[in-house]
């Protein structure tokens, strides 16, 4: 009886660790970086067709994905692009911001005394 209500509140446990291990099992890396990224193969440089942005990929990208299949990584590999931009630009703005704002902070002080 002891060890059977042991197993039974040791189970959720059992469940999570067999679901993590599962599921880092079956988890595959992207087909593509925007960035170079050797620890995962992306050495490759290609550009997308449309926009042309740089992004890498492994050395047997090409058997995987051609025609449109292609184009759609593409389409992919754009938005991504443009949401890192978009994320840089506004984290560049946040900090020229925040700059400011220090300085005008700093100088009000600074007039003070």
């Amino acid at each position: 009886q002891n060890s059977y209500s042991a197993f039974i509140q040791l189970m959720p446990v059992f469940i999570i660790i067999i679901v993590s291990v599962i599921t880092q099992l079956m988890a595959t890396n992207p087909p593509y970086s925007l960035f170079y990224k050797s620890s995962i193969g992306h050495v490759v440089s290609r550009e997308t067709e449309n926009l042309q942005v740089p992004y890498y990929v492994d050395k047997n990208f090409e058997k995987h994905y051609q025609g449109a299949e292609l184009q759609e990584l593409e389409k992919t590999v754009e938005k991504d692009y443009i949401d890192y931009i978009q994320t840089s630009c506004w984290k560049e703005k946040q900090q020229t911001e925040l700059e400011i704002m220090f300085f005008t902070i700093f100088k009000s002080f600074k007039n003070k005394n």
